[in-house]
């Protein structure tokens, strides 16, 4: 979702920004050509991957259980990755992060001129932040900061901001004009820029409401769980079993294990984090015997 970064003027869309490019992000752009030198046959894993995602037992993987199973993973990535934030910008090591870590972590990665110029909106939503108002962000807190759909006060700050950055006539609501201003100011054709906005325009009305930009924020939150099926409907389709897939939408144990290895390198196993780190995914593998038998996975 590109819009709220670069529609909104506001810390956020930096922040947001930032604490998207996670070392595990880093790590992942590597991936696929580390692989290739040092392949490991998971193969049996994403068999047992395969039984915990099929919740019916029935060998068939439907849409349904594969967003279920998305929801649940993003959840935990999610997770995953503010601990990291957590361990990066605590540096004292005390399990919380003070507004002073806050503002020392946020100058090191946007540089000391753009820290400058946000430093009072991150101040400002370090207090809102900051629920127990102990003057320290733990972290649920820290959660809360980076995203701002889970907390009503920082989700009504952020779309304040919006309006106030682009609602020139004060209406209340940001009409195709104000939006379009600032989009063809970035260098976006007009075509994109209608295609976005009636994208983010639900009711039809020509104008952004309140309503709609909160939506934008929570719709943001949620938008990792459809990455899951587009890159199994990629991955698989590339087999004659393309329309059978797309149009009955179940994918077959036998499908799974012959494209096991693309799927296991993909969003699937949050790019072979699951399979690498089970533990941290609340996942259990059994090792496989000389003999492949039937195999499950324990939580």
């Amino acid at each position: 979702m590109e819009f709220k970064l670069i529609l909104v003027i506001s810390i956020y869309g930096t922040f947001k920004c930032w604490c998207s490019a996670t070392p595990e992000s880093f790590f992942k752009s590597d991936l696929s050509e580390e692989n290739d030198k040092n392949k490991v046959d998971y193969t049996h894993h994403m068999l047992q991957l395969f039984d915990k995602i099929d919740l019916n037992s029935d060998g068939v993987l439907s849409k349904s259980e594969l967003d279920t199973f998305s929801t649940t993973l993003s959840k935990v990535i999610s997770d995953r990755q503010l601990a990291n934030e957590m361990e990066t910008i605590d540096k004292d090591k005390d399990g919380k992060v003070s507004l002073e870590e806050l503002l020392a972590a946020f100058s090191i990665e946007v540089g000391e001129e753009d820290a400058l110029n946000n430093k009072e909106p991150l101040i400002q939503r370090f207090k809102v932040a900051d629920k127990n108002k102990d003057g320290h962000l733990d972290l649920p807190e820290l959660g809360d900061l980076i995203n701002p759909s889970r907390s009503p006060e920082l989700l009504k700050l952020e779309v304040d901001d919006v309006l106030k950055a682009h609602d020139s006539d004060g209406d209340g609501k940001i009409s195709y004009d104000e939006y379009k201003k600032y989009r063809n100011e970035d260098g976006e054709d007009e075509t994109q820029s209608s295609n976005d906005f009636k994208q983010f325009d639900k009711d039809g009305d020509g104008y952004l409401t309140r309503s709609e930009l909160e939506d934008v924020y929570k719709e943001e939150e949620e938008f990792d769980s459809f990455t899951m099926y587009d890159d199994v409907t990629s991955i698989v389709g590339s087999t004659s079993n393309l329309f059978l897939f797309l149009f009955s939408l179940d994918l077959t144990r036998e499908l799974w294990e012959k494209h096991s290895d693309e799927l296991s390198r993909s969003s699937v196993t949050d790019f072979q984090e699951v399979l690498e780190h089970p533990a941290d995914y609340g996942l259990t593998f059994e090792v496989p015997s000389e003999t492949p038998g039937t195999v499950h996975v324990e939580l």
